[in-house]
């Protein structure tokens, strides 16, 4: 009787370890780098647990040969490679990733983007999401470089200050299939830095 009373006892634990660890595996207490780089595949880069920590007024600068801090470890998919002055989105969503400090998570705060275009038949469509919303759509023209300035609401903002910036880009064609040039990326906007202000 007491074999039989322990091994049910041992069984119970057992099946209580194993759906606290399917748990864990389900809900991971991790940071949000190591969730987009690790688990989700989202992050380009892994540069630590805090590479995402952002102080509003940085200018993140899209570009090898830019000073400033470098984007790379803010970035997720849907980006060409980093060229000297800037860089391409590839594809039809391209993803940025941050966690703002804590000044910037009561406050409503200001996107600036420096930026140009890919496009042969006038100013380009781009959509703006934060965390999943829509955020604004943004014209801009191509072959100019332009600043553009986009009000973000304190509420797209995350309570732990996780933002995630995505551009939309809509009816991509390559200068390849353009007759510009052997480069079939589907560009659609070329970003020279952006930084995240209070309004």
């Amino acid at each position: 009787m007491i074999r039989k009373t322990s091994f049910y006892a041992f069984s119970v634990c057992l099946i209580v370890w194993y759906l606290q660890v399917l748990f864990w595996s389900i809900n991971p207490n991790v940071s949000h780098a190591y969730r987009l780089y690790y688990i989700e595949k989202e992050l380009v880069e892994w540069s630590g647990n805090d590479a995402l920590d952002y102080t509003t007024g940085e200018t993140v600068d899209f570009g090898s040969g830019l000073s400033g801090k470098e984007s790379i470890k803010f970035l997720g998919t849907g980006w060409s490679h980093m060229e000297e002055w800037g860089t391409w989105t590839d594809g039809e969503w391209a993803n940025v990733f941050f966690v703002m400090n804590k000044d910037a998570i009561n406050a409503d705060q200001v996107l600036t983007i420096n930026a140009t275009a890919f496009s042969k038949q006038g100013p380009r469509k781009i959509n703006i999401f934060i965390n999943q919303k829509l955020l604004q759509e943004i014209s801009v023209e191509p072959e100019i470089q332009q600043e553009l300035k986009v009000k973000i609401p304190k509420n797209f903002i995350e309570a732990d200050g996780f933002l995630h910036l995505q551009f939309q880009s809509k009816d991509l064609v390559s200068p390849k299939q353009l007759g510009i040039s052997e480069d079939n990326r589907l560009i659609g906007l070329w970003v020279h830095s952006l930084k995240i202000d209070n309004d």
